[in-house]
């Protein structure tokens, strides 16, 4: 299953999930191939952790709470990605 894709140099690049994995790899017109170079791999490394959140709980910062439909949640933000979250 594709989880995201992005367009750099006339490549579309995708994240997919396999076996509950993330892989990456490209668009050709065989479907998907793997086979990346260590300059695509960085690339791929660099955009994933800027729309993924941490696992690592010590990058997270506590930022407050905020209330929905009757449910209480922690506001956190992830100091790798730059992205705000809440549970």
């Amino acid at each position: 299953m594709i989880l995201a894709t992005f367009n750099f140099n006339n490549k579309e690049y995708v994240y997919l999930i396999n076996n509950n994995k993330i892989e990456y790899g490209y668009k050709d017109i065989n479907g998907i191939n793997k086979d990346l170079s260590e300059e695509e791999i960085n690339l791929m490394n660099q955009v994933y952790s800027k729309f993924m959140i941490s696992k690592d709980k010590s990058q997270h910062k506590k930022c407050g709470i905020v209330h929905h439909n009757g449910k209480t949640f922690q506001v956190m933000y992830d100091k790798i990605s730059q992205r705000k979250f809440f549970y």
